[in-house]
């Protein structure tokens, strides 16, 4: 399984001896969505119809053909490639073209299309192209994430009690295939597919690369295993997986005296490639201060993290989800005091009297389009050192929810704290909640 990062740039390169051009096509979807594909048993009919297997058109939709026609029937003016509107259909399987959008119908003779391809508005598809720069750089560059970002949308974390499936709209899939141009054409170079995160690389990490996870564990925690997560209500940690073909992928809960507390199967072993995004969750049967153990295994254990719940009798402890660096969602509870406030903002007008015997309890300034905001102060609590990893993920996250309301950070940097420094380490952040408190949503 391949793994790649797409809030950071991911390059695709052709670097081909002779080449003159190249082109990738990117195929992305969302796991329960089909594959973007061409439309196949196309035939050309007079007066601008085709004939196509089931499919679905509406009027407005566009038709990219591409190739040779080697075929009988006849298009007039076509080149290749050549992007066409659909301007009649019965929605499934036949539709007339047109050179432009509502123009008139093309000229075609009935036959064969034999030598095209036919690929009709599908979202998902993408066909980048370049020609070399010259004879002596050759090399063509593409990055792919900004076009995979449009399919990755994670809008808030729903808790389970046992390993469930994650949203689909937090991941995607990408297909990749690589081709070089000569004179004679385009050469289909090599296919990728990819499991695509929401997640980022930093500077120091360098350009890039796919992360094979090996078929071994074919597995990725979408969570910092050196932090002890600090919990007061259920949380969960993502991973992304796949079926290994000859051991269960499960999951085992130790106590601090690694006492079995309970072993979940998750995966059957199977020779099928599919992906999956598990939630795996923390354990809520527990007691105040109980330490658990995550523990994940293929045939051998590759993944450990341990979890301590924890009572707040003073303060009502609130949660904070956001999506971390890794492209999972990370619950990062503030227990301790919080101070609320609003802000209201409004446009401030002199009126004119409406009569020279004016009503004085009627004032000359008025203040209209009256809305507020409100915001939150939040503290910790005395917390790890190696909780600095998630203060940057938090301060870098573009998704941030506090009890499942959507926030946004006012806090725009933050010490990262030491105990040689800092001694008892606290973080204190500002919230403010991303809608007005008075409902304008038009």
């Amino acid at each position: 399984m391949k793994i790649i990062k797409v809030r950071s740039p991911f390059f695709v390169s052709v670097n081909e001896t002779a080449q003159i051009g190249s082109k990738v096509e990117l195929y992305i979807y969302n796991k329960g969505n089909s594959i973007p594909t061409f439309l196949s048993g196309v035939t050309v009919s007079t007066a601008g119809q085709f004939t196509c297997a089931a499919a679905t058109f509406a009027v407005g939709n566009t038709v990219t053909i591409s190739g040779t026609l080697t075929g009988t029937g006849t298009i007039t003016g076509y080149t290749n490639p050549k992007t066409y509107f659909v301007i009649a259909t019965n929605g499934t399987t036949t539709f007339t073209l047109s050179a432009t959008l509502g123009g008139t119908a093309l000229t075609t003779t009935a036959g064969t299309s034999t030598g095209l391809t036919y690929l009709t508005q599908i979202s998902g598809y993408y066909a980048l192209s370049k020609s070399i720069a010259s004879t002596t750089q050759i090399e063509n560059v593409y990055n792919i994430s900004n076009y995979v970002r449009e399919f990755i949308a994670p809008i808030k974390p729903t808790v389970v009690t046992v390993p469930t499936v994650e949203d689909n709209n937090n991941w995607a899939i990408c297909i990749v295939k690589r081709y070089k141009e000569t004179s004679g054409g385009y050469t289909l170079l090599d296919t990728n597919e990819y499991v695509c995160l929401d997640a980022f690389t930093t500077y120091n990490d360098g350009m890039q690369l796919a992360i094979d996870t090996g078929s071994t564990n074919p597995a990725l925690v979408l969570n910092n295993q050196n932090v002890t997560s600090n919990y007061y209500t259920n949380g969960y940690l993502n991973v992304v997986c796949q079926r290994n073909t000859a051991h269960n992928f499960g999951v085992r809960y130790d106590d601090e005296n690694n006492n079995i507390l309970d072993t979940i199967a998750i995966l059957s072993p199977s020779a099928s490639l599919e992906y999956f995004n598990y939630k795996i969750p923390f354990k809520t049967s527990l007691s105040s201060l109980s330490y658990q153990k995550f523990i994940l295994f293929y045939q051998n254990v590759f993944f450990t993290k341990i979890a301590i719940k924890i009572d707040e009798c003073k303060y009502t402890p609130v949660l904070c989800n956001f999506v971390n660096r890794l492209g999972g969602w990370e619950f990062l509870t503030f227990f301790k005091a919080q101070t609320n406030s609003i802000a209201v903002k409004g446009t401030d007008y002199k009126l004119m009297p409406n009569a020279l015997n004016y009503n004085i309890a009627i004032g000359q300034n008025q203040r209209f389009n009256l809305n507020g905001t409100q915001t939150v102060k939040l503290n910790t609590g005395f917390v790890d050192e190696n909780y600095s990893e998630l203060i940057t993920d938090l301060l870098l996250s573009e998704t941030v929810l506090l009890d499942n309301k959507p926030v946004t950070l006012k806090t725009q940097g933050s010490d990262l704290k030491t105990v040689l420094k800092d001694r008892m380490i606290n973080y204190e952040f500002e919230f403010e909640y991303a809608y007005n408190l008075i409902n304008d949503v038009v």
